[in-house]
């Protein structure tokens, strides 16, 4: 890109334009900082300064007769009102098209969801120096282990923190899985959840079942289809031949069962109604009360019809011979419009009728989240890259040096050192708290604001202080519980426990990260940090 520099010696006369080359850029930028800071908009600034008297317009031909240095060939970025002919206080973008191109690319790679293993972006932490340590116990490897050492009809759970790569982990588990020979397939449960209420056994175990036969044929392990591809006709015609029931309340004896015409209108499609419709799932639920057995026979029936189809599907297909294995993803996103109902609610489906989820004719691999805690074998948690220790506030290095292995494979060609420095990388990732995610919001927010690259410290403590304003206000005992955690390195809590609804809400937002260790430990989010004593903006960093 070509910058062009004018200047005026007398009134009304102009210079021709010299053009710097991107090697002279610096220069030119920072002359363009000092004619900024001239007409009293600082330097990093959005906000103009004072309006000189009698700005100069730029002449017919282009050149400005400003007193100002800098003209930018490709304006961008001003604030409302300004422009390129108002002479005073252009702004100036050193971005070439190359840049611009290795930026839109920069974005698209931070902003990618769960990476598969082959992915050459994908960094597998697990097999680094000093791994139990910086990312705890390989969880694919031991769910693997557990998967081929037990027998169908086993259930296990995958528990961690938000943003901390479980649906990644489940990724790996299932291409590991494949490559060993077992038919493994991957539930979105947000692509089929009611998403304001919390599923109860009776929707939950129909999403289960119709997930499954989705997954299967789009997996290819069932290419004839047959009973996985209509698995959403079998459960709707097998509800019609149910005997008919309609709840009615009396005086003397409460709620009632009579026998009358079916209440549900199953003419429409189960599977958008279970998504969409609240008050379908209200009547399913009153129709199936009392009826959980013969529900649960009925989805093992079909799933174990759906496992001996994949396994004669592999003989010809050599896919899948091993079993049937199940990994349910995202129920650990269900929120509710209450914590402790929504809270009640899973714990009764995971735990209290776990028996009646378990399907007997394949492996189930459940992602819950931290607050629900079944206590059975083959349970295992995720938790952040650990970039510090408690009570210290010296760098890790492993956990660090991760880290910038991970930016490096997201940035276009491994030019890390185009688009940051390194001490400013290592700041950043220190400031993410090895929170995956909250790393990529702090690069993207950089990415977005920078006018030349590398991007400029200023940039960067903007971008800082951007991604910081997410996480504020703090109430009075939000502050006190982040004094809490940083203190003792605990969140202190048992499930049962009241305390977990603000708890959890912290663990969500990312304002308490969990780290691994002999044993887990807590900690505040870096960012906030400056914000534990006194208020709001008054003690930054």
């Amino acid at each position: 890109m070509l910058i062009a520099s004018s200047s005026s010696t007398t009134a009304g006369s102009t210079t021709a334009p010299a053009y710097v080359t991107r090697r002279s850029q610096g220069a030119a930028l920072r002359g363009a900082r000092r004619s900024r800071a001239l007409v009293g908009l600082p330097c990093g600034s959005s906000t103009p300064g004072p309006r000189p008297a009698d700005p100069v317009r730029e002449s017919s031909l282009g050149a400005a007769t400003s007193p100002l240095p800098i003209e930018a060939s490709r304006f961008r970025g001003a604030p409302a009102g300004w422009n390129r002919w108002s002479g005073y206080a252009a702004l100036v973008s050193l971005l070439s098209d190359e840049d611009e191109t290795f930026l839109k690319d920069l974005n698209q790679n931070l902003t990618h969801g769960p990476l598969e293993p082959g992915d050459p972006r994908y960094v597998a932490f697990e097999s680094l120096p000093e791994a139990k340590d910086t990312v705890g116990l390989d969880n694919v490897r031991l769910l693997e282990r557990y998967i081929k050492r037990s027998a169908p009809g086993r259930m296990v759970y995958l528990n961690g923190l938000r943003g901390c790569g479980k649906s990644t982990q489940l990724l790996r588990l299932r291409q590991n899985l494949k490559d060993a020979g077992y038919a493994a397939v991957r539930i979105d449960l947000m692509d089929y959840l009611y998403p304001d209420q919390p599923p109860e056994i009776t929707e939950f175990l129909f999403y289960l079942a119709g997930g499954i036969a989705d997954a299967v044929v789009a997996a290819g392990f069932a290419p004839n289809k047959g009973r996985a591809g209509g698995l959403w006709h079998s459960l709707t015609e097998w509800l019609k031949g149910l005997p008919p029931r309609f709840d009615i309340q009396t005086q003397a004896t409460g709620t009632i069962a009579v026998p009358m015409p079916l209440g549900l209108d199953l003419d429409v499609d189960i599977r958008a109604a279970l998504r969409e419709d609240a008050a379908f799932v209200a009547k399913l639920r009153r129709f199936l009360d009392g009826r959980l057995q013969v529900l649960e026979d009925q989805v093992n029936r079909h799933v174990g019809h759906i496992a001996e189809e994949v396994r004669k599907a592999s003989s010809t297909t050599g896919r899948g011979a091993k079993g049937l294995v199940v990994l349910v993803d995202s129920i650990d996103h269900v929120r509710g419009r209450d914590f402790k109902a929504t809270r009640d609610a899973l714990h009764t489906l995971l735990v209290s009728n776990s028996d009646l989820i378990r399907l007997k004719d394949c492996w189930t691999v459940m992602v819950i989240p931290p607050y629900v805690r079944p206590g059975v074998p083959g349970e295992r948690r995720c938790v952040n890259v650990r970039v510090s220790s408690p009570n210290s506030s010296d760098p890790y290095r492993p956990g660090i040096d991760a880290l910038k292995q991970l930016v490096s494979l997201r940035v276009p060609n491994g030019e890390t050192s185009r688009f940051l420095e390194d001490s400013q990388l290592e700041r950043l990732i220190g400031l993410s708290g090895g929170s995956i995610r909250d790393l990529m919001r702090l690069l993207i927010e950089i990415e977005l604001q920078t006018d030349e690259l590398p991007a400029s410290n200023d940039t960067i403590e903007r971008s800082i202080q951007a991604v910081r304003q997410q996480f504020l206000p703090l109430a009075d005992d939000v502050r006190e519980c982040l004094r809490r955690v940083a203190s003792r390195h605990d969140i202190g809590l048992e499930s049962e426990d009241e305390g977990w609804e603000q708890i959890f809400s912290l663990l969500s937002r990312h304002m308490i990260l969990g780290y691994p260790n002999h044993e887990e430990w807590y900690d505040i989010h870096p960012l906030l940090r400056p914000y534990l004593d006194g208020e709001d903006g008054e003690d930054g960093e």
